[in-house]
This record gives structure tokens, sequence and C-alpha cells, in this order.
């Protein structure tokens, strides 16, 4: 499955809403520093989607509008 995030890091909730299909937007509380924030977005969606994290892959990291292919 492909989806696509719009990530928003150092907010001051961690959230994940849908906005359609494939579209979510996550409000991440890491900074986008030394990948804190993407590791993050990992965990959340693999909590979201009940996989374990490593099904979970960002295909454009230093994007704040991510890929994310979960297998």
């Amino acid at each position: 499955m492909i989806i696509y995030v719009k990530a928003k890091p150092s907010q001051p909730k961690t959230k994940l809403t849908k906005t359609s299909e494939t579209d979510y937007g996550a409000s991440l509380t890491e900074p986008p520093e030394k990948n804190r924030a993407n590791r993050q977005l990992i965990n959340l969606l693999a909590k979201e989607f009940n996989v374990p994290h490593t099904a979970i892959t960002i295909t454009n990291p230093t994007s704040s509008k991510k890929r994310i292919k979960i297998d």
C-alpha cells in the first residue's frame, strides 16, 4: 500500500489525521534533525496500521510531503 503524509515536525502534540483515501497529515513532536521526526512518524504509522515498524518505508525522507510504502 502507498500513502502520502504531510509531516509537520516540532508541534506541541502528536496526531495523525486522514484527509483523503491515501493522504494523511501528521503533527509530530520531534524536530526534523537526525531523522528523529521520521522515526516518530514510522512508529505512529505502525501503530495506526497495526504493522511492525520494519514494514514501513519512507521513499523521500527529506521532503515534508512523504511517500510511504507499507508492506
